[in-house]
């Protein structure tokens, strides 16, 4: 079975908020990169998804990298673990490939 990937929820709840948003980051960056977007949307009402990809990031490196399908494979995961597939994905650098590959195994 696949783990999902670290993650934060934050902001008003699904039922109550405009919309979610899940942030991806890249590399060499850590989800603390969002932490200020985050902080904006949550304050115009949008509920936030923040995934930490295992290895990246100053604080995030305790779980070993894996290959990009296994990746992809397990962002796929959160964000069905996290309610928020069919929301809006939002990724930077490499966690923009990330996301492609999973959309490729699910364009829905």
């Amino acid at each position: 079975m696949t783990r999902p990937l670290s993650y934060t929820d934050t902001g008003p709840s699904s039922e109550q908020s405009l919309g979610t948003l899940i942030f991806v980051h890249g590399f060499p960056d850590g989800p603390e990169l969002w932490q200020q977007t985050i902080a904006a949307m949550n304050a115009l009402g949008y509920r936030t998804v923040n995934i930490a990809l295992p290895g990246y990031g100053p604080q995030h490196g305790h779980d070993v990298p894996q290959s990009f399908d296994k990746l992809s494979a397990r962002l796929l995961v959160t964000i069905e673990q996290a309610n928020a597939w069919g929301h809006t994905l939002i990724a930077h650098d490499w966690g923009a490939v990330l996301a492609y590959l999973m959309l490729q195994k699910r364009p829905d």
